[in-house]
């Protein structure tokens, strides 16, 4: 107890002679006016920053406005132009065809003559937007005066003359700049082509070993769609994986090329096989038939022996199952029975028949179990 009031005396005292201390007072004051400079230093820097801003960003828009505004004089000025050049223009295709009409009366041309000049006119005065080019064919016209109902003969033929002559000059350009456009036209659709068939010829690459397309289906399903980069993983897949390239790697535009490929000739084998098996059922039906009417003695043993070797045949030909896949679709049928969930079971099948998709997997049996049904029940007939 002793030792606490001790402690609070002594605290007590050292508190007063802190706050009576004048070179503690000192230190505190220099620390508050330190604090206080720093903060006025600190909102003078600020405020210099936003008016720095301020005059940067009003200079920016004293400086764009200006720039419309030039920009804005120009295209006024450029429009000013136009349409001097455009009444300009007006003005000398009026009087060139009031003189070509003048001089055409001055010969007395035929109507036919008259109109083949006139439309020579129109043609040059509607396609050459060039006042100069223009002022090049008013020259020959300079002499013709419109107010006079006659020019002389000279005058007016060397004029037409000339409008004859600037006309065909003219035509001829024009035809030459038609087959230049069209010889550029057939050049650049020949080196479309060409670039084509380099894409083409670059995406199909060498043939595929049997390595690379089991690689490739064995990719396809480690990465399923929808896969981030799934064709970079798939073509790295097969890269790492195949040793037949001898330093030739599959892109990812291979590899999409492909597996179009295998889906096309999938969707051929599902179409054969469709039909086989629709052929071999009718088969079927026709060998139960035939045997059932040779019990009753409506057909000879040759028929009905030239029927079975038909349907040999026929079995022959429909056979899309090699010995080995079908061997691997019965020990996959064992080793997974039909206890199991329905799209687990075919998926694993599938898996096991590599060579074959689970709905070519569930079309095998449904086949083979037709077949074995239609044998048990010609037995019992």
């Amino acid at each position: 107890k002793k030792k606490k009031k001790e402690y609070e005396r002594i605290s007590l005292l050292v508190e007063r002679a802190q706050k009576r201390d004048p070179r503690l007072i000192r230190a505190r004051e220099a620390e508050k006016e330190r604090k206080r400079s720093a903060a006025k230093e600190r909102l003078a820097a600020k405020l210099a920053a936003e008016k720095e801003a301020k005059e940067k960003l009003i200079a920016e828009e004293r400086a764009k406005a200006e720039a419309e505004r030039i920009v804005k004089e120009i295209k006024e000025r450029e429009r000013k132009q136009r349409q001097s050049k455009k009444k300009m223009l007006k003005k000398k295709t009026k009087l060139l065809m009031k003189q070509v009409e003048t001089s055409c009366n001055s010969l007395n041309k035929e109507p036919a003559q008259r109109l083949k000049f006139l439309k020579m006119t129109d043609d040059l005065c509607h396609n050459i937007t060039d006042i100069d080019e223009l002022s090049e064919i008013c020259k020959a016209f300079e002499n013709i005066d419109i107010s006079e109902e006659k020019v002389e003969t000279g005058i007016a033929i060397a004029a037409l003359e000339a409008l004859e002559n600037v006309h065909k000059y003219w035509k001829k350009g024009k035809a030459d700049d038609s087959e230049k456009l069209q010889r550029e036209h057939e050049e650049k659709i020949k080196l479309e082509k060409e670039e084509l068939e380099k894409k083409k010829n670059a995406l199909k690459g060498d043939e595929w070993s049997a390595e690379e397309l089991s690689t490739l289906a064995k990719a396809l399903k480690k990465f399923p769609g929808g896969t981030r980069k799934r064709w970079e993983s798939v073509a790295e897949y097969v890269n790492l994986n195949c040793s037949q390239h001898e330093g030739k790697n599959r892109t990812k535009e291979q590899c999409v090329e492909r597996v179009k490929e295998m889906g096309k000739e999938m969707q051929h084998k599902r179409e054969t096989e469709v039909v086989s098996s629709s052929d071999a059922f009718k088969q079927t039906q026709r060998n139960v038939k035939t045997k059932t009417e040779r019990k009753a003695g409506k057909v000879s043993e040759s028929e009905s022996l030239n029927n079975n070797n038909e349907a040999g045949g026929d079995a022959i030909a429909e056979v899309v199952w090699s010995e080995e896949e079908h061997g691997q679709l019965e020990a996959a049928l064992k080793a997974n029975p039909a206890t199991m969930e329905k799209n687990e079971r075919w998926r694993k099948i599938s898996a096991a028949v590599q060579t074959k998709s689970k709905k070519e997997c569930v079309a095998r049996y449904k086949y083979i179990r037709a077949q074995i049904l239609a044998k048990k029940k010609v037995a019992q007939t």
